[in-house]
């Protein structure tokens, strides 16, 4: 079972203004994207994973590997599995700061929709910023 949104997010909370400037924040790498991917596959989580045309939703259908071996929409975003809570919450946070300071939500989401795509992309965007703690 996996988490709930707010759980999946709580983390943020305790996040710096700019996660750049945090020594401890760790950025996702390719790497890092492609263990998550593998791991969702092995575990049949691809397999079983259907558009319900719904949050964001991707089909099996559009998501293929790609040169550089991750799993990528037709759009070329990288796929990122429902149950990679903790590189869901990097992404997040990522698209959420900025030099200017903190994105508000329709910001965040089309910078995060440029990059990525998941199931849960709206809700867990919204709760992101929602639960921002310097917004």
């Amino acid at each position: 079972m996996l988490p709930t949104p707010k759980a999946r997010m709580s983390a943020l909370m305790m996040s710096p203004i700019c996660p750049s400037n945090d020594p401890e924040f760790i950025w996702p790498s390719t790497e890092d994207i492609w263990r998550v991917q593998e791991h969702a596959r092995m575990s049949e989580m691809l397999h079983d994973h259907v558009d319900t045309g719904v949050d964001g939703a991707t089909s099996l259908a559009t998501i293929t590997r790609e040169d550089d071996g991750l799993y990528r929409d037709t759009a070329g975003r990288v796929w990122i599995p429902p149950e990679a809570c903790d590189l869901q919450m990097r992404v997040c946070i990522i698209a959420h700061t900025g030099l200017g300071g903190h994105r508000r939500y329709r910001s965040t989401l089309t910078t995060l929709r440029k990059f990525c795509t998941r199931d849960t992309i709206d809700r867990d965007v919204k709760i992101c910023c929602n639960m921002c703690l310097h917004c």
